[in-house]
């Protein structure tokens, strides 16, 4: 886990980052990269609470659920012939409590499990001039509840249904390392456990 500082005269803020790597999932339980549930104990050098300039006492403590602003900031997946012709990739990630729907509206509903849409996928080649990745980049940003100490579910699908086709090897194969699938997502506590906060609008209560 990454931790970043911003601050300025008006605000002071603290996120986290999180980065995912397919290669870590369990291949027995989710043979397929684009779609994987983390459990709690994969996840145990993960921060349990929110981190922030706090204006109460020590003594009180910071929830382990609270609103989260996810800030969605790239996706690595192996290149294909197919993946390429693709225009949108559709990502859910979020914790098993809080399965929020319909995020993105659509029509009829049929992003309802997106919580992200990622675009303008840039190819990335090894140095024989072979395309090996490729790079999608999405500028949205949810806010969403999150719980720390909770199972998180990570999905890529062509429609907002459909995961990736697989391209890594099955088990009892070895996994293939240029097969996986990799991003990275900043949190920011939205409401700093209710001491103060970068927002106008007032507390939100959960």
């Amino acid at each position: 886990m990454i931790f970043k500082y911003f601050y300025s005269s008006d605000r002071i803020e603290m996120s986290t980052f999180v980065h995912l790597d397919s290669t870590y999932r369990d291949r027995q339980q989710y043979p397929n990269p684009a779609d994987f549930r983390l459990s709690p104990n994969k996840l145990t050098g993960w921060t349990s609470q929110s981190r922030t300039v706090r204006a109460l006492p020590p003594s009180v403590p910071a929830p382990l659920e609270f609103v989260t602003s996810v800030r969605a900031l790239d996706l690595t997946i192996p290149y294909s012939q197919t993946f390429i012709t693709l225009p949108y990739l559709y990502v859910d990630f979020h914790t098993k409590t809080y399965d929020d729907q319909n995020l993105v509206f659509s029509i009829d509903q049929t992003l309802r499990s997106t919580r992200f849409i990622f675009t303008n996928p840039s190819i990335q080649y090894d140095g024989a001039g072979i395309p090996i990745w490729i790079h999608w980049f999405c500028s949205m940003d949810q806010v969403m509840r999150i719980k720390r100490n909770d199972d998180v579910i990570f999905t890529v699908t062509t429609d907002g249904n459909t995961p990736l086709t697989n391209l890594d090897a099955v088990i009892p194969l070895p996994l293939d390392p240029s097969k996986q699938i990799k991003a990275t997502f900043g949190l920011t506590p939205y409401i700093l456990d209710g001491s103060f906060t970068n927002q106008l609008s007032g507390f939100v209560s959960l």
